[in-house]
């Protein structure tokens, strides 16, 4: 099973010590699952949901604990790093899909193998239904954003929850303008006064 090195759903994924994924075992996982033909790996933490393409052989479906996911490119990155200095191509080493069985390599090289879980207390959520209706009540409109910048303004005012405040499109009463700039304010305990304005990002 090869992951694209930029999609890190692993950090979707609930940690142990997050009351989610205390509550929740099986969101500490990503999941390994198959939609028209396709396969996917998908994690949440309840607040937030992803799912990106993968090439994985058969069809069994499963849960990957995060730490996996995160062990196994940790020693890509080294091997990337170390091909990149003999100054030789480099191939990711994927992670082995066998059935039930997935084998990895940890940071420092060593293979590890282990099942792939999916019992009763690690079922992990359905979001297929889920997902499908929320993005399908959410194509009436759409702005981009750059989300370096709006953790940059988040920064800046202090605060880990904001507000995005969007002028409304001439002539679409209720939607957003996908050009004029974003006003963001900080969520409860944030100082009187501390805003942020910024552009959103034209995207095809």
């Amino acid at each position: 099973m090869i992951i694209p090195p930029d999609h890190r759903i692993e950090d979707v994924a609930a940690k142990a010590t997050d009351p989610q994924g205390e509550r929740r075992p099986a969101l500490q996982n990503v999941h390994l699952t198959t939609v028209d033909g396709a396969r996917f790996l998908e994690a949440t933490d309840s607040y937030v949901w992803a799912r990106v393409p993968v090439q994985a052989e058969g069809d069994v479906d499963g849960n990957v604990e995060a730490d996996v996911v995160r062990e196994h490119r940790r020693y890509n990155v080294r091997e990337a790093q170390q091909d990149k200095r003999l100054g030789v191509p480099y191939e990711p080493t994927p992670l082995l899909l066998h059935g039930d069985r997935l084998a990895y390599c940890d940071r420092h090289g060593a293979r590890i193998e282990r099942n792939l879980t999916d019992t009763e207390q690690h079922t992990f959520p359905d979001a297929e239904h889920y997902a499908a209706n929320t993005l399908e009540a959410y194509e009436s409109f759409s702005v981009g954003v750059n989300v370096k910048a709006l953790a940059k303004a988040a920064a800046a005012l202090g605060t880990d929850v904001v507000k995005l405040t969007f002028i409304e499109a001439p002539g679409l009463e209720g939607a957003p303008s996908a050009r004029k700039p974003i006003r963001i304010t900080g969520g409860p305990g944030t100082e009187a006064g501390a805003v942020a304005i910024m552009m959103p990002v034209r995207l095809p």
